[in-house]
């Protein structure tokens, strides 16, 4: 400004920004005005300042007072200026304005300075002009320079033209011009351009002049040509113009918007602005001012800060719906440095300002000013008082919000017992409203207060106490808890509540307790019997409270633990040194306890999903609880934070435990859990040992076996047996069948399809690629009688088929979809059905592999109830696969280990010394003679047997683990008190049960020793399938020597028989096959062979001729006619007792001689003569006549291989008939080697021992030659011819 000093001035009334920018324009141009470079503002209520930079131009405009500026589609608008600022009064001139007449008789027009040049330079406006005056004899002479037009009157015309009248006559001629003619000054810069480029729009009745300097352009011309070419100047810049839009919201441009419409006023006047809709600016204009203006606007838009309040839903709706928004803006435009806007975005109110001071404090305000407050009522459901309430809120909401919005009322869950009051608005409007509601909870809801009581226990059984007090049912509620102190809660009407706490107090002030310990053998099960009444029995005869105290005390084995965290209670009462830990399957907030402990970060409830699991169960309750305990406190890692519980959670406290953030580097833990590894370098092991899971696999002795729950996939088993369940249809849905069949392989699903199994059947298949020995296929028809079948039909499969373990799926568990539970009972039962009484020889393990969760723990739960309670938690190795070998494994067992030292057995026992502990509640005379009669119920039912060692010799390996078995699960104890005598105690029951085991044992060994003697003196003989005599065992073999066959019999091969000993004949029990029977009567010193008829004692020699029909008839015929083809007569079985007694001495000789090579018994050929024949049966052969045929290999007797080497007539001599002999013998072969002719005895093998016999060939042999007479025998003589 300091380069504009020389001022001019002059008055109008109040003149708007484009008239002025119009006046501004017009000085700036010195051939319009005669002025230069200036500024132009407002000094006074009407006067206004003109400065020049350069002093000539002000000495120029001042040379004509009075300017007047045309504005096209405006007033004109006249200036008159002033050296001096002061008022001035004058006319406005008017171009018209008569100059004093000359006396030449000129008139001297003031006329524009473009106008005149139009004139000058056109002819054609020229010569109209000159037309025009020439009618009025006048001359013209132009003056552009000093815009003068001298119009001379002709002095001859002066009496035509009188002074006056030509004047007249003038003005009237430049009044038409000035209609004809028009000056237009175009301004803007582009039109300007537009006009200097386009030259031919420039014509004879038009001409343009160009003010270089100040880009102006000056179009003279007729009207309508002005006008055409203007219009067709707008045009031409619609065409050249563009349009941006610009994302912006109302507010944040209302921040800009100033600055923004100042920048385009002074710098870019052709641009404008426009709101398209909603969040969209709108630049219109030429292309470089659009992009010059979006680019300012985006800089100014990045100078805008915004903040972020996350606000609750309805502290938003609240805002939307009351004008707050707008109350708050209104506000901080008045009081804050720099305005601030407020809109919604989502869930969180965005402040937006050009101050970050202002944006700060405008938040401070927002948070202060708005409020949310929720009060949970209780019990209101048919309440008088909560209508009333609503009625006061009501009123009190419509007197708040008289004139303006201020607060609003609204009920959540109102068609519940527990309805939320929510109030949200301006503080002092909230609080009156919550003091309202606060008031009703004070007089209408429930009182809550708490009671100590003095020992844990009766926490858990407070029940007992109250009847004992005699405590009436009233609207108090009484909820008894341990944690995190012993104590009874008391929820009600605050008088029923103060008088029930009074009464009970004084109660409990009156009692004396003690505490009862019974120690012994099975004494907790004593205690716990169902058919046992003791405890009620003393509870009512002395009126007293008994109440249980286990080992472990509830009140720390229901708190629900995290596995990263414990925490104790200082208050705790006296416990056991070891805490039992159990791991439960299941989130935290769904558990029931006392105690929920829950890890937390930076004292921020929700910092983990587990303290937002328990907040979203619990409500704004346990924020609030939490909000109290908190304080301004911040807790450091491992401090505890104590929280009142809720009621929706069910717990009395809260733990919220404080934790850091670990950034893990342990690059050696890829494949193990963390989390495991930092606790076993941070906590005491010894504190878990007895850590258990819900999943934990469970080992049951059931009977002599191992009976397994394990929950797992029953393709990773590797037992001799696998048991798959199928519909003999569906192989390929996803499951049990489809698991095993993928491992076992098409060809074992080949066998399946189309295979028709009977109700109730097991089709077995081999196992193909599954690692077990065989695999059984079974359909449950989804029928549990049919489940529990085929449970007990595959223990008996397992057991026939040697298979030392089994494992069974959850039959129709899965896509059977039967209940789990009823699955477990049927499955169960019916293993149990096969297992007991079986006395099983093979099978050891059975394993039922369950592989979801819910199975799992239905099968624990249904194994409780049918084999009693799980042995306890002891980490043992047992077999768990089969053939696989054995493997660590946690599970409830007890393991019966297999040892023949009784001792060593008894000591593997677990310690059975138990203790059953009892408070005794009541008074001081009546507890003590309590606590006596509790004793002295134990003891009465207890006593003790004396086992002695004789009696444990009887014993077998299985009766000694079922004696083991047995004191385990009967909870006994057993002693040694001498060398030889063992002592049992414990329950009646359970000792009497050991007794009749022993006791069986004694009858068995009895009965054993009966049977082995009576086997050794009569064998009883069954003819087999194959026509093939066989003994049967001994047992049966004594039923049938008894006659004690009216249940059956069964054989040696497993098969069931019923008995007609009159037709000694057995018919089988399942196919009806009708077979015989026969008894051998034994000499002492010799076993009659099975398939020998009986002989009588003074008997010692038959020949019996075979029936042609029997198998022992075809089986010698058809060995005898592989080689001969002649027709045998008849075979007769020859029964020597006194040589076949030698030969079964000499061949037990040779068993023990030649060790793995043993006697060699074969049957092998020996043709013989009719004279020769009755020697040989009576007598044996005799090598003595050796040579009478032939002495090739040695001095003995000669078998041949083959009949038809035996079969030539110099050996079996024909008789008279043409009939011919043979013998069948059985010959010791013992060690042999290749003949010599003059062999008198076989050659010496090995000092002292020498060869059992010769033969002709040693590669192929076809003849024997024994030297020994007792080394045959004569078994069968065959006629033939």
């Amino acid at each position: 400004m300091e380069n504009y000093q020389h001022a001019v001035f002059f008055e109008a009334k109040s003149l708007s920004d484009e008239e002025l920018r119009q006046i501004q324009l017009y000085f700036k141009i010195r051939r319009r005005s005669g002025g230069g470079d200036c500024e132009i503002y407002k000094v006074g209520n009407s006067t206004y300042k003109i400065s020049f930079m350069n002093k000539n131009a002000q000495e120029r405009v001042l040379e004509r007072k009075d300017h007047v500026i045309k504005v096209e589609g405006q007033e004109d608008i006249h200036v008159s200026l002033s050296l001096e600022n002061v008022t001035e009064s004058s006319e406005q001139p008017t171009a018209s304005a008569n100059q004093k007449c000359p006396k030449s008789v000129e008139k001297v027009l003031k006329l524009n300075h473009y106008l005149l040049r139009f004139f000058s330079e056109c002819k054609s406006p020229y010569s109209d002009l000159e037309k025009r005056l020439s009618k009025v004899s006048s001359t013209f002479e132009i003056n552009a320079d000093c815009e003068e037009l001298v119009v001379t009157r002709d002095p001859a015309a002066a009496d035509v033209f009188p002074l006056k009248k030509w004047e007249f006559a003038v003005d009237e001629v430049f009044e038409t011009l000035k209609s004809r003619y028009i000056i237009h000054f175009e301004v803007e810069r582009d039109k300007s351009v537009s006009l200097e480029e386009n030259s031919f729009l420039q014509s004879d009745n038009l001409k343009i002049f160009f003010e270089e300097l100040t880009c102006l352009a000056v179009v003279v011309g007729e009207r309508t040509e002005v006008e055409k070419r203007l219009k067709f100047l707008s045009g031409l810049k619609e065409k050249l113009q563009i349009q941006q839009e610009c994302c912006m919201s109302e507010k944040q441009y209302g921040l800009i918007k100033e600055r923004f419409e100042q920048y385009i006023k002074t710098k870019l006047p052709a641009l404008k602005i426009e709101q398209e809709r909603a969040g969209v600016l709108l630049l219109k204009g030429p292309e470089k001012e659009v992009h010059a203006g979006e680019e300012e606007l985006l800089k100014l838009a990045l100078g805008i800060r915004e903040k972020r309040i996350p606000c609750h839903r309805a502290v938003m709706t609240f805002m939307e719906s009351s004008g707050s928004i707008q109350h708050f803006q209104n506000r901080f435009q008045q009081s804050l440095c720099s305005p601030v806007m407020l809109e919604t975005s989502g869930s969180d109110l965005l402040l937006l300002s050009l101050s970050d001071g202002a944006l700060e404090e405008a938040a401070a305000a927002v948070q202060r000013d708005v409020c949310l407050e929720n009060v949970r009522l209780e019990n209101t459901q048919k309440s008088s008082a909560f209508t009333k309430l609503k009625e006061d809120l009501n009123e009190a909401v419509d007197q708040a919000n008289r004139g303006s919005v201020k607060v609003e009322l609204k009920y959540q869950d109102e068609s519940t017992t527990n309805p939320k009051v929510q109030l949200v608005g301006y503080p002092t409007e909230v609080n009156k409203l919550k003091k309202i509601v606060l008031e009703y909870k004070r007089n209408h809801q429930n009182h809550h207060t708490s009671l100590p009581l003095p020992r844990p226990e009766m926490a858990e059984h407070f029940s007992d106490i109250l009847a004992m007090a005699g405590v009436k049912k009233s609207s108090v509620e009484i909820k008894p808890t341990f944690l995190p102190f012993p104590c009874v809660h008391l929820t009600g009407p605050c008088c029923e509540v103060e008088s029930l706490k009074d009464s009970l107090k004084s109660f409990l002030q009156s009692l004396a307790t003690k505490r009862c310990e019974v120690k012994g053998p099975g004494v907790q099960q004593f205690f716990q019997s169902e058919d046992t009444r003791t405890l009620q029995l003393v509870k009512n005869s002395y009126r007293v409270v008994i109440l249980p105290i286990d080992d472990v005390p509830r009140y720390i084995r229901s708190t629900s633990l995290l596995p990263v965290a414990s925490v104790s209670s200082p208050d705790s009462m006296e416990s056991d040194k070891e805490i039992n830990i159990k791991v439960v399957v299941g989130s935290l907030e769904q558990q029931q306890a006392d105690v929920f402990v829950a890890p937390m970060i930076k004292t921020k409830m929700t910092s983990t999903l587990i303290g937002s699991s328990l907040l979203n169960k619990a409500g704004q309750q346990l924020q609030n609880n939490f909000k109290r305990a908190k304080g301004n406190h911040t807790l450091k890692p491992g401090e505890v934070l104590q929280v009142d519980g809720t009621q929706a959670l069910g717990c009395s406290k809260n733990f919220f435990i404080g934790f850091f953030i670990v950034h893990w580097k342990f690059p050696h833990l890829a494949n193990t859990s963390k989390v495991s590894y930092i606790m076993s370098l941070t906590v005491n092991t010894a504190l878990f040992h007895s850590l258990t899971s819900d999943l934990d696999e469970i080992i049951m002795p059931v009977d002599g076996i191992e009976l397994h729950l394990v929950f797992g996939d029953i393709t990773n088993e590797t037992t001799d047996a696998i048991v798959n369940t199928t519909d003999f249809k569906d192989f390929q849905t996803a499951g049990v069948c489809k698991d095993i069949l993928t491992k076992a392989g098409p060809q074992i699903q080949a066998q399946l399809t189309g295979a028709q199994v009977a109700r109730g059947q097991i089709f077995t298949t081999p196992p193909g690629g599954f690692p077990c020995k065989t695999i059984m296929h079974i359909c449950g028809l989804r029928d549990p009688d049919v489940i529990k079948t085929l449970a007990k039909e595959i223990v008996v499969q397992s057991e026939q088929g040697c298979c030392r373990s089994v494992a069974i799926p959850a039959i129709c568990a899965g896509q059977g979809g039967l209940d789990p539970c009823v699955v477990a009972k049927s499955i169960l039962e019916g293993v149990k059905d096969g297992v007991q009484g079986a006395n099983l020889q093979h099978l050891k393990s059975i394993r039922i592999v369950l592989l979801k969760i819910n199975v799992f723990l239905a099968f624990k739960a249904m194994a409780k109830q049918i084999f009693g309670a799980l042995a306890p938690l002891a980490p043992t190795s047992v077999i768990t696969r089969g053939r696989s070998g054995s493997t660590r494994s946690r599970s409830h067992s007890l393991t019966s280990p297999v040892t023949s030292d009784f001792s060593s057995l008894m000591k593997s026992l677990p310690d059975t010394e138990s203790r059953a502990a009892f408070l005794v509640i009541g008074y001081i005379n009546n507890v003590s003679n309590a606590c006596r009669e509790i004793q002295q119920a134990y003891k009465s039912q207890c006593c003790t047997h004396t086992i002695f060692r004789d009696e444990i010799r009887c014993l077998t390996e299985d009766e000694k683990k079922q004696l083991y078995s047995k004191v385990s699960s009967l909870h006994l104890q057993i002693e040694q008190i001498s060398s030889d005598r063992w002592v049992v105690k414990g329950l009646k029951d359970g000792v009497n049960e050991v007794v009749r085991l022993i006791q069986d044992a004694l009858r068995r060994q009895v009965r054993d020793k009966e049977q082995s003697i009576l086997f050794s003196q009569v064998t009883w003989c069954i003819l087999g399938s194959r026509g093939v005599w066989q003994k049967v065992p001994k047992d049966v073999n004594y039923l049938l020597e008894k006659g004690d066959v009216k249940d059956g019999i069964v054989d040696a091969q497993g098969v069931k028989w019923t008995v007609n000993l009159g037709k000694m004949e057995a018919n089988a029990c399942h196919s009806g096959e009708v077979t015989a029977l026969k008894r051998l009567e034994n000499l002492s010193d010799f076993s009659l062979p099975i398939y020998w008829n009986n002989m009588s004692q003074g008997d010692s020699l038959q020949v019996n001729e075979l029936d042609q029909s029997s198998t022992e008839y075809q089986t010698v015929k058809a060995d005898f006619k592989k080689t001969v083809p002649k027709t045998v007569l008849k075979i007769q079985r020859i029964q020597n007792m006194n040589l076949r007694r030698l030969y079964e001495g000499r061949k037990k000789e040779l068993e023990d001689k030649n060790g793995s090579v043993g006697a060699a018994e074969k049957m092998l050929y020996h043709g013989t003569s009719e004279e020769s024949c009755s020697s040989i049966i009576k007598s044996n052969f005799n090598r003595s006549f050796s040579g009478q045929n032939a002495t090739n290999y040695g001095h003995g007797t000669y078998f041949a291989v083959n009949a038809s080497y035996s079969a030539q007539n110099k050996y079996a001599v024909a008789a008279a008939d043409g009939t011919q002999l043979m013998f069948v013998a059985r010959v010791l072969t013992g060690y042999h080697t290749r003949g010599k002719a003059d062999m008198k005895t076989p050659p010496v093998r090995e000092e002292p021992d020498r060869y059992d016999s010769v033969v002709d060939s040693l590669q192929n042999p076809s003849m024997f030659v024994i030297f020994h007479d007792c080394q045959a025998y004569p078994d069968y003589l065959i006629t033939f011819k």
